[in-house]
């Protein structure tokens, strides 16, 4: 999203909303397990995109390539989902329907990665994951209402085990 961000704002196209580009830049440099930290409405907005990019299939440029017509796709979802008001209940429009498919999309993902954990207490969180989930940054602990300083994961497909700090490593070393 931050890519896309800056060639619309660039180009100036960059759809206008504070609020909204605020929250995509905190979750992008912080995680996404601090969607707790914003509004309902923000969180809403940001997996509506991060659910539509899941379904993109971008391609990997080996070379220099015009990218203008993906960048223009994007920056009509991205305007749709700027535009969404949960005040307005349509089922029609463009912009409910992305809400949904991003709910919709979370809700799968956490389930997915809740079947994965295996052991947690108030300082990690330990998972197993059978699929090709992501649950390394899945700091979020509902049980504790908290995020925990620590992920252990052992992934039984590549039979790699991966320590991640919530903090990056600053307070906790291995």
């Amino acid at each position: 999203m931050d890519t896309v961000g800056g060639c619309l704002a660039l180009c100036g196209m960059k759809p206008q909303d504070n609020s909204f580009w605020e929250a995509a830049a905190f979750i992008d440099i912080n995680g996404p397990h601090h969607l707790p930290k914003i509004s309902q409405k923000l969180q809403d907005q940001l997996n509506a995109y991060f659910a539509w990019e899941k379904n993109q299939s971008w391609p990997h440029f080996l070379k220099i390539t015009d990218v203008t017509m993906l960048v223009k796709n994007a920056s009509i979802i991205l305007q749709e989902i700027i535009n969404y008001n949960p005040n307005i209940q349509d089922p029609d429009s463009i912009s409910q329907k992305l809400i949904q498919c991003g709910q919709k999309w979370y809700s799968e993902i956490r389930v997915k990665v809740e079947k994965a954990l295996v052991y947690e207490n108030e300082h990690f969180r330990v998972f197993k994951p059978s699929t090709d989930i992501f649950t390394a940054s899945s700091y979020y602990s509902s049980k504790f209402n908290r995020i925990v300083k620590a992920t252990i994961t052992y992934n039984t497909n590549t039979e790699v085990l991966t320590l991640a700090f919530e903090d990056g490593g600053k307070t906790i070393f291995c």
